[in-house]
């Protein structure tokens, strides 16, 4: 758990095997920090808080969600992403919202495929789209 905690910004992004990463780039500006709240029991319900600016009409746009997330470890590391964006229709015509992924239950599960000190790789095939997400502290 010590490993995943840190404060990630998005270095590359693809969808359906497209690159996406200057679109991105010049839409969104946000940091994706996992932490714990409890310091005395580190692994006890982590944490996800995302903040910073998004580009809506030619104007930059403060954004910030945080919630309790369950990183599920097993044979593989899987980490929730929810899509806290309530009013789609402020951005229109945009590949994906903030937090890259929407279902009805309000979030999916991505696998962790790399993990270092400084990066951490994400990957999701939902059997309808496939992203790649490349994070760097």
């Amino acid at each position: 758990m010590n490993r995943i905690y840190g404060t990630y910004r998005v270095e590359y992004v693809s969808k359906n095997g497209e690159d996406l990463t200057n679109y991105w780039k010049s839409y969104y500006d946000l940091s994706f920090k996992i932490y714990s709240p409890y310091y005395e029991r580190p692994d006890d319900s982590p944490s996800l808080e995302v903040s910073g600016f998004i580009e809506c009409n030619d104007s930059l746009i403060s954004y910030a969600a945080g919630y309790q997330t369950f990183i599920q470890i097993d044979k593989n590391v899987y980490i929730p992403m929810y899509n806290y964006m309530i009013d789609t229709a402020l951005y229109p015509d945009r590949h994906f919202y903030p937090l890259l992924i929407t279902t009805e239950e309000g979030g999916v599960m991505f696998r962790v495929t790399r993990l270092t000190d400084d990066e951490m790789w994400l990957f999701l095939d939902d059997d309808n789209d496939v992203y790649e997400i490349k994070m760097r502290e």
